[in-house]
């Protein structure tokens, strides 16, 4: 049997079944969600519930949604001394080591489930068609609040079951010491910066960038170094992907790419730092990798179709979910020719097979996460290119439906209704962006990137909306 670690292909493929699957989940969860409590805005219902104004209908999903990824966080998100890739979880757990299954829950159902776009084309379209500026304000900060707090109360709830489960354990003393050694390699580092620092200035005003970079690594590591913080331990990783080299990082590395600080050759968040991952069993010899992958030495096979079917035989959640994929794909496909009676259930349908194409376009633009060059390096600029591609695509089809709806006829608004609840749904996120925000904020008062990325990517989606929204409306 070909093992993922031997094949690049496989890894791929396995990776590309769990986002369509999840994201297939995640629209339908968001859908129905927005179904029920959009109920008794029609007037029919006494009882059912009805989201409008500031409590916008995707408000449910975004909350659902957030509490889930902080559910299912690594342990380098909830600071613990124990290396674990899900912290709700044993940490023996075959789903610790299931990094494609890790990908598929947090970037598949809970991307999927989230949306940005909507969330800001639900709030510009009550200010721009209904003139309640007030109320879309209020929109805005409502549904940031609420997706920061389920994210916190999805996190600590990770934690409680942690806990539950290591009742041996004793937790304090496995962080004192974890601080201690913390603090230690801490005080290491900053030995070598202080050596790096008289070779800068030995060089004179050409390296003026780099010593900048060096002071600011060196003002996290001294901020980092104090122990009686009352706050997660900031890692100078992505914040919804952590630095290669330990099982709580691993999946999440593949997830998005990374752009190391100085001092993250070496350094592990979520784990004792002076740790090294192990090599596969009878690898010894060979140079670690990260994630548990080949190594650049080690040759990486080709996939064919044999060694496909073998490979998903012996992982059973993987092939599972090659399984469900091909059932569900295929129930959505035919439900969507055969409902007629309910044309909302027809475009939830369309909506599902449209998901994986969108989850799949944000899980590559999240590759160029941590990629832009000086001082913006720590920027998520893939999380924010999918934010904004899926807002503009919902302001202009909303357009196209504002002008040309009638005339585009039955399956021309079902199509563009599915594309935006169903594409621009899943390739814009809000779970993954709170869980950047989270762990920027961690950094307060080092520097305050979180406001600036939280401003930044509400008044760009804002902006958007306004530009093509307010220009179809007002120009006409």
């Amino acid at each position: 049997m070909l093992h993922k670690r031997e094949s690049s292909g496989l890894r791929l493929a396995i990776t590309l079944i769990h986002l369509a699957l999840w994201a297939q989940l995640g629209v339908a969860t968001r859908a129905f969600l927005a179904h029920f409590f959009t109920l008794g805005c029609n007037g029919d219902s006494s009882w059912a519930p009805c989201l409008d104004g500031t409590w916008f209908k995707d408000l449910p999903a975004n909350l659902l949604g957030s509490f889930i990824i902080g559910l299912f966080a690594a342990s380098s998100s909830a600071g613990l001394a124990v290396d674990k890739a899900l912290v709700l979880l044993p940490q023996d757990h075959p789903w610790q080591q299931n990094f494609e299954l890790q990908i598929g829950i947090r970037t598949g159902y809970c991307g999927s489930l989230t949306t940005f776009a909507s969330w800001n084309l639900e709030l510009v379209t009550l200010a721009v068609a209904k003139a309640q500026w007030g109320k879309a304000i209020a929109g805005y900060f409502t549904g940031l609040c609420g997706a920061l707090i389920a994210y916190c109360i999805g996190l600590h709830a990770a934690l409680l079951v942690d806990r539950w489960i290591s009742k041996d354990r004793d937790v304090l003393a496995e962080m004192a010491e974890y601080r201690r050694k913390e603090v230690q390699y801490i005080s290491g580092q900053l030995h070598q910066v202080d050596g790096t620092v008289e070779q800068l200035i030995e060089q004179g005003p050409g390296a003026g960038l780099e010593l900048q970079q060096l002071e600011s690594a060196t003002s996290s590591l001294l901020l980092e170094a104090e122990p009686d913080l009352p706050r997660l331990t900031p890692s100078r990783v992505s914040p919804s992907a952590g630095a290669a080299g330990t099982a709580g990082t691993a999946a999440e590395a593949a997830e998005q790419g990374v752009r190391p600080s100085p001092f993250d050759v070496v350094q592990q968040p979520d784990g004792l730092r002076h740790r090294q991952h192990r090599p596969p069993a009878g690898q010894e010899g060979a140079e670690p990798s990260p994630n548990g992958l080949p190594s650049k030495d080690q040759p990486d096979q080709r996939l064919t179709a044999a060694q496909f079917r073998e490979s998903l035989r012996g992982y059973r959640t993987d092939g599972l979910a090659f399984l469900l994929l091909l059932a569900l794909t295929t129930a959505l496909a035919v439900g969507v020719g055969l409902q007629r009676d309910h044309e909302w259930l027809r475009t939830v349908w369309m909506c599902c097979l449209l998901g994986p194409f969108g989850c799949t376009l944000r899980w590559k633009l999240s590759h160029w996460n941590y990629k832009l060059a000086g001082r913006w390096a720590w920027f998520p600029a893939g999380t924010f290119a999918a934010n904004m591609l899926g807002t503009t695509i919902d302001f202009a089809l909303q357009c196209v439906l504002q002008r040309r709806g009638p005339a585009l006829g039955y399956w021309g608004n079902l199509m563009i209704n599915s594309v935006i609840t169903g594409f621009n749904g899943s390739l814009t996120t809000v779970s993954t962006f709170i869980t950047e925000v989270v762990k920027f904020a961690d950094a307060i008062p080092d520097n305050f990137r979180a406001y600036t990325y939280t401003l930044l990517s509400l008044g760009c989606g804002f902006a958007i909306g306004i530009c093509l929204y307010g220009w179809s409306v007002w120009a006409y």
